[in-house]
């Protein structure tokens, strides 16, 4: 039965290390993908970016998106940056915990394709060679770029300090880290082996927990604007329920980190990742999403896609 090439597109730039091992962990679970930096006409065109612009025109081939991220800041339909999910073809989501709240948002619940995380296969297989421990108990500190600045820059210079005595402390400007020995990795290749997370709305939550890393949130230093979630999003869990180690107040920090890092995660952490990206799909997303994208190029071929 024939069906239609399938591109996996990487465009490039900050993400394309992000990007690529999502297109890797997909592409060797298929016969002949096209890796390509830009769409390719007559293919089924898999998308990471949920922008719904090409250089200023609408998008020609919006077959499928799969989020780079965790789909973790998932907005309202009458919001503008929901409105991929409106002009994309298919979405892929991670598991039921977003797609419960697409299908909540209108979007058809046979446009929604389960595809786990396939840029966690690589890490989750043991594929990724992790980055050396040093003699304390490593923490990563990975917040989202929008709030990484005003969060961590905002921290007592004092506490960086005890912080550095007793953690090996790894700061993650998203999405990569680079130090100045040139070692290089995404956040969730420092995570391994970690003893402690710090982040906020980023998705390294999810990645830390898939990993058996507890995460601490300094809550009390978020501003108001990172806050805002609607009832239904997986953030609005994850805060609402206070999932992990939040702390309301900085001179509560440094217990939280000490008490985070001896007794690991929680058992809501746990329950909450589990429930989110399902165990089933770890570490063989990729070709649970190469199996779902090559059925859905076969039926486009045949007519009965949409």
């Amino acid at each position: 039965m024939r069906e239609r090439p399938v591109a996996l597109l990487n465009s490039g730039g900050q993400y394309k290390a992000v990007v690529r091992r999502f297109t890797e962990a997909i592409g060797r679970h298929m016969d002949r993908p096209i890796y390509a930096t830009e769409p390719v006409p007559g293919a089924f065109n898999v998308h990471f970016f949920r922008h719904y612009l090409d250089r200023g025109k609408p998008r020609q081939h919006p077959d499928m998106y799969i989020a780079h991220g965790w789909n973790q800041k998932l907005t309202a339909k009458h919001r503008g940056a929901f409105r991929a999910y409106d002009l994309f073809h298919y979405s892929g989501v991670v598991g039921k915990v977003d797609r419960t709240y697409l299908e909540s948002q209108g979007i058809e619940p046979e446009r929604l394709i389960t595809v786990g995380h396939p840029g966690m296969d690589t890490v989750l297989n043991g594929e990724v060679e992790p980055m050396p421990l040093g003699e304390k108990p490593r923490l990563v500190i990975a917040f989202s770029h929008q709030s990484f600045i005003t969060i961590w820059n905002g921290m007592p210079n004092a506490f960086k300090r005890r912080l550095a005595d007793e953690f090996d402390v790894i700061e993650i400007l998203h999405p990569i880290y680079v130090d100045r020995t040139e070692h290089f990795g995404l956040a969730r290749d420092w995570l391994q082996g970690a003893s402690v997370c710090y982040t906020d709305i980023s998705g390294t939550m999810f990645e830390a927990w898939a990993l058996g890393v507890p995460v601490v949130f300094p809550t009390f230093a978020q501003v108001s604007k990172d806050m805002k979630f609607l009832r239904g999003m997986p953030l609005y869990r994850v805060y609402k329920e206070c999932i992990g180690y939040h702390v309301l107040r900085s001179v509560d920090m440094m217990p939280a980190t000490r008490l985070a890092a001896k007794e690991g995660m929680t058992e809501r952490e746990t329950a909450f990742i589990d429930d989110y990206f399902p165990k089933e799909l770890r570490g063989r997303s990729g070709e649970v999403a190469a199996g779902a994208i090559t059925k859905l190029a076969r039926e486009e071929e045949k007519g009965k896609g949409r």
